[in-house]
């Protein structure tokens, strides 16, 4: 997303937007932002789909109790059909809802004062094409990069890896599974996650 801060700020008395992230935050709060602090991604390659599951960590710094509205999307292609399956919970295992969107889905984001909360999604999306591909291209865009980023992909000995980008990838071999792993801190990129494989 995987992509989730705005900082807002205030000016003669109207609310603007000075960043616009993967995930683009919608205020519900006067002069109030959330931080997109950190996410951990695990990609597993499974035989017909990709299963993304995302921790996500937001933080308020403010001392004032925050709830935003949240949009999470997802590249929607020929190749990459809207995810079969979401769920959202929080650390503590509670269901967040959320209501889908033609390429993305929206829930709330709610912080106590001075606090930080993890948020877990996961998804699985269909790959035809033998290719998925993540969110990070807007990045960029934030108003702070993210403290740390770390993507993990699992990939079963079935399949051979021809392309995975940004570059940087780390292998490490796990017997019947590979694992491919990327961390970063001061994340900022301008290009996407993407995989693309085929079958031995």
């Amino acid at each position: 997303m995987k992509n989730m801060e705005c900082q807002i700020k205030i000016l003669s008395g109207k609310m603007r937007k000075i960043a616009v992230c993967m995930l683009f935050l919608t205020s519900l709060t006067s002069g109030q932002s959330i931080i997109f602090h950190s996410e951990q991604i695990r990609i597993d390659i499974l035989t017909h789909s990709c299963r993304l599951t995302g921790n996500y960590t937001f933080r308020n710094d403010s001392d004032r109790a925050i709830r935003q509205m949240l949009s999470y999307p997802f590249p929607v292609q020929d190749k990459l059909p809207y995810p079969d399956s979401i769920s959202i919970t929080d650390e503590n295992g509670e269901n967040i809802p959320f209501t889908k969107q033609k390429k993305s889905i929206q829930f709330p984001v709610t912080l106590k004062a001075k606090s930080s909360r993890i948020y877990n999604i996961v998804y699985e999306q269909s790959t035809p094409g033998k290719f998925f591909e993540y969110i990070l291209e807007t990045t960029k865009n934030w108003y702070f990069p993210l403290a740390s980023a770390e993507f993990s992909i699992f990939a079963p000995d079935t399949i051979i890896i021809q392309d995975i980008s940004p570059p940087g990838f780390k292998i490490i071999g796990n017997g019947s599974e590979t694992r491919y792993r990327l961390y970063r801190e001061n994340f900022r990129s301008d290009k996407n996650l993407s995989i693309q494989w085929r079958i031995k």
